[in-house]
């Protein structure tokens, strides 16, 4: 049983899809493997980049320094589908989460809840479990919303957060094997990720015989037992095979994508791409998770390998004809970006710009426990694959902050809020400080736009 995405910050492999940037006309194109017409896939396009573009340009970022498969032409797409999933395979992840709670129906799928912890199973497969004592829980899947990327929490990780310096898991593999066996996971090699006083056993499956990228099922142990987990239960569906573009192809559209100037976060043990040309070294097909409207699917990717990392650059494969941009979520008459980065707000997207506060102009305190405060997010640094966010704004020492996403598929809005954590009668020091708070993402930022909810401006990314 093959399994899908988790969301454990900086834990998982390096995505870098393609960027919105296609629409296409109708819902369905002439096929060319299947021998019928396909559906148009609304997962975002690449850009444009000229078949067989030639040698790299000097300052190319993507210098290819060996050699690119020249085949295969197509492949399939696999779908999870949007059923419910088999309440034989819910109540066997409950048990091994430790779980006995009643299953309660909700509109998108179903949740177990003890008071050891929750369990919510969304209807086509994607799951999450939070222990009752977490207290920086990360995504939970929604089982109400129509769009399953519609909600995410996070919550700010410091120095100051309780069991921030507990003793880490002695045997975090054997902790998390019950969970994984039971998520279908268990015969599949896992590593282990350290970080503070917990540890990640993550494990990417291979499907059909191809590596994936974004269906990672991940345990995350601290010494007192399984903290988190995320991941899906069931078997996708092979469909039609697509025509793919060549490696080639894909390089050069690689190269026309926007590209970081600074190195981002990479997970422990891992040797990721450093500042400067990432040379590439050769190429593979595999598959990556996408959102297709409410269906989770696999689609063929081109896997390139980096020089001194361990981590490898992705791209769909899929020939541009049959990508599409996703449909705007919520909102009407909002301008777009039209693919572009300038300044202009999302479909859907809040569009009230308020002053951001600044180190002379912050919230005035209030009780602790108050209505917290929002600010505004001055930057953000996506985590080494994609899956969670660091936030920034500017605050002071006497306030607990925490972070905040909502997502669409063609969008990521994000909030810092700040909760004053002295009565308004105690002193608190002038000192303004950038503050960073994590947030996990349900699916890898992969081009999608990152919004200020405060501003409704997008978010500069450091």
């Amino acid at each position: 049983m093959t399994t899908r995405t988790v969301r454990a910050a900086g834990l998982l492999p390096a995505l870098l899809g393609g960027a919105l940037l296609l629409s296409a006309c109708g819902n369905v194109v002439p096929g060319s493997g299947s021998g019928g017409d396909l559906p148009v896939l609304a997962i975002g396009s690449r850009p444009s980049a000229a078949a067989g573009s030639g040698p790299a340009a000097p300052d190319d970022p993507y210098p290819l320094v060996g050699t690119l498969p020249s085949g295969p032409t197509q492949a399939p797409v696999l779908r999870y589908g949007t059923a419910a999933v088999p309440a034989g395979e819910v109540t066997r992840l409950a048990a091994a989460l430790g779980l006995s709670g009643s299953v309660a129906r909700h509109a998108h799928g179903v949740v177990v809840a003890a008071s050891a912890g929750e369990l919510r199973v969304r209807d086509g497969g994607s799951w999450s479990y939070t222990r009752t004592d977490d207290l920086c829980p990360g995504q939970r899947v929604d089982v109400d919303a129509d769009d399953p990327m519609s909600v995410a929490v996070g919550c700010a990780v410091g120095p100051d957060t309780p069991g921030a310096t507990a003793t880490a898991p002695t045997d975090p593999r054997a902790t998390a094997a019950p969970v994984l066996a039971a998520a279908g996971a268990g015969e599949q090699p896992a590593r282990v990720d350290a970080y503070g006083d917990a540890a990640a056993v993550s494990v990417d499956p291979v499907v059909g015989g191809a590596r994936t990228s974004g269906i990672t099922t991940s345990v995350v142990v601290d010494a007192r037992g399984v903290r988190s987990a995320y991941g899906v239960l069931g078997q996708p569906t092979e469909g039609p095979a697509y025509p793919l573009i060549s490696a080639t192809d894909a390089l050069a559209a690689l190269r026309m994508q926007p590209r970081p100037e600074l190195a981002i976060a990479c997970p422990v043990g891992a040797r990721c791409p450093g500042v400067g040309p990432q040379r590439i070294t050769g190429a593979e097909l595999g598959l990556t998770s996408a959102w297709d409207g409410a269906e989770e699917v696999l689609v063929p990717a081109w896997f390139f390998a980096v020089d001194g990392s361990t981590l490898p650059v992705t791209i769909v494969a899929v020939a541009d004809r049959y990508l599409a941009d996703p449909a705007p979520s919520g909102g009407s008459g909002g301008a777009t970006s039209g693919g572009s980065s300038g300044s202009a707000v999302p479909p859907g997207e809040p569009a009230s710009p308020v002053p951001a506060p600044t180190a002379s102009d912050l919230p005035l305190p209030v009780p602790p426990g108050g209505t917290p405060v929002s600010y505004r997010v001055t930057s953000y640094t996506p985590s080494a694959d994609g899956t969670s966010l660091v936030l920034r704004t500017e605050g002071g020492v006497c306030t607990d902050y925490a972070g905040s996403v909502a997502e669409t598929t063609g969008s990521v809005t994000v909030t810092i809020t700040g909760t004053p954590n002295k009565p308004s009668d105690v002193a608190c020091p002038a000192i303004a400080k950038v503050v960073e708070v994590t947030v996990a993402l349900h699916a890898p930022l992969d081009g999608r736009t990152v919004v200020d909810a405060r501003a409704g401006e997008p978010v500069p990314r450091a």
